[in-house]
């Protein structure tokens, strides 16, 4: 008996994925972030490791977004993300210049624990796994060497 961690680590980042995805359901209108969220499985080394990916500013969702140092014209870009916002908000889409400028110009509050929290919990059940699968290779180990 091996304790397989790739396996672990892959169940477990499907349902950390999964559970993160409806953390964030009811904060992400378009639906573009929460199906942003992957998973990758990896050996490096001697480490094994559970890597999850997103939208690069999901994390606003948690923290907030710092006004903009040196306001400046908001991107067609990000101009563009707060217009598809509106749209599946079913807001005046004409308003998103404005709301963009703003945004640069405050910030935006976050949610804490939106993300964290779903995270913090998976990984006490990811060591939890992986330890009571030690724990049992372990005393497989143990029952053998008595037996021999």
């Amino acid at each position: 008996m091996i304790v397989d961690t790739l396996t672990i680590l892959s169940q477990q980042g499907n349902t950390l994925v999964e559970e993160l995805k409806k953390s964030i359901a009811g904060h992400s209108a378009t639906g573009r972030t929460a199906s942003s969220l992957r998973f990758e499985v990896k050996r490096e080394g001697t480490k094994d490791i559970l890597r999850i990916f997103g939208r690069p500013f999901i994390m606003a969702l948690e923290t907030g977004r710092k006004p903009t140092p040196q306001y400046t014209k908001p991107s067609y870009d990000f101009v563009n993300n707060i217009r598809e916002w509106l749209k599946a908000k079913g807001g005046n889409t004409d308003l998103a210049y404005a709301i963009a400028k703003s945004i640069h110009k405050k910030g935006t509050k976050g949610t804490p624990g939106i993300i964290s929290n779903t995270v913090n919990s998976q990984v006490d059940l990811i060591e939890k796994n992986i330890l009571e699968q030690f724990a049992k290779q372990w005393l497989f180990n143990v029952v053998q060497f008595a037996m021999k």
